[in-house]
């Protein structure tokens, strides 16, 4: 129990609650399903300019935490205020080299002079160290924050992607593709893709498909639009491949769990798959229309023998 009065544990955990307060935003944007890469990398760069002039204000934070301390009753050290001891550290050197300067032999400071002085050189001193410790771990757990965001979200990463959504979604950068997505070229015919663009972009105006997630459910309805758009839907399935968080991939665990219950440990691998697929999907199987389906499944064999 005495470590949990110790202030660095008290100043740590604020400190972590002050990171994960700021951070929290991103988090809740990447566990969002309909969120698009150029809303996520937005968010990214606000989450960064957040965590930034948070870490600027290190002396502010640093005098609440004690105030909040010392009315918890935990031992904390004073206030660091910079002004005022940076005023009284000035005096004191200034004094300290003026006595050393001067050619008499007898002292120029009093006893007394001296003991206030050497008082006030070690209040300062120690608060000055516990601030200047606890700030170093202050701004080196923002800074790796920080940099892991960056990492992450590079805007040189994710390039190609965010071109196939800008080429999808924005009808922009549609004579500037080729050098983003170079990458796919062993892929993608550009030639073909920039005539299907064109003709897409009106067929898109008429059919009224805003965003992706329209796109993506009409590609999935219609048969000859996917034939006939055979360079759009690769780039939808390169978009739709790459994803940047790694929600869905839990998710599809946590489906797991639900599916393979007890009462189903001997159901086969297929099966278990299938079921699965399904389950994770529940989002598309609904808007299906099963009575279609079962009409479909009847017309392709005929089922009934006919007895003369």
């Amino acid at each position: 129990m005495s470590r949990l009065h110790d202030f660095k544990i008290f100043f740590l955990i604020h400190m972590i609650h002050r990171v994960f307060r700021v951070a929290d935003t991103l988090n809740q944007t990447l566990q969002a399903k309909s969120k698009t890469i150029n809303e996520i990398l937005t968010q990214a760069t606000v989450c960064i300019l957040n965590l930034e002039r948070k870490k600027s204000t290190y002396q502010n934070f640093f005098n609440k935490i004690v105030d909040r301390a010392q009315s918890l009753g935990i031992n904390a050290p004073e206030k660091m205020l910079l002004d005022e001891n940076e005023r009284a550290a000035k005096k004191v050197v200034l004094a300290v080299s003026a006595q050393s300067k001067r050619k008499t032999s007898g002292p120029v400071m009093t006893r007394k002079q001296v003991l206030s002085t050497a008082q006030v050189l070690n209040e300062i001193t120690d608060v000055a160290v516990e601030y200047n410790i606890n700030e170093k771990m202050y701004n080196e757990s923002f800074n790796l924050y920080i940099r892991y965001i960056q990492e992450r979200f590079d805007n040189n990463k994710l390039k190609p992607l965010v071109a196939i959504y800008d080429l999808i979604c924005d009808e922009i950068c549609l004579f500037d593709f080729k050098k983003s997505l170079e990458i796919y070229c062993n892929v993608i015919d550009f030639v073909k893709l920039k005539s299907e663009m064109l003709t897409f972009y009106e067929f898109k105006k008429i059919e009224k498909l805003k965003s992706l997630d329209d796109i993506v459910n009409f590609f999935r309805k219609s048969e000859f639009v996917r034939t006939t758009y055979t360079q759009i839907v690769i780039l939808i399935k390169i978009y739709l491949s790459c994803g940047l968080v790694s929600v869905e991939c839990e998710r599809g665990f946590s489906c797991m769990d639900r599916v393979k219950s007890a009462m189903r440990t001997t159901m086969s691998q297929f099966r278990l798959t299938s079921l699965a697929v399904l389950n994770f999907n529940s989002d598309f199987i609904n808007s299906i229309d099963l009575e279609q389906c079962i009409d479909i499944f009847n017309s392709q064999y005929k089922r009934k023998v006919t007895f003369a």
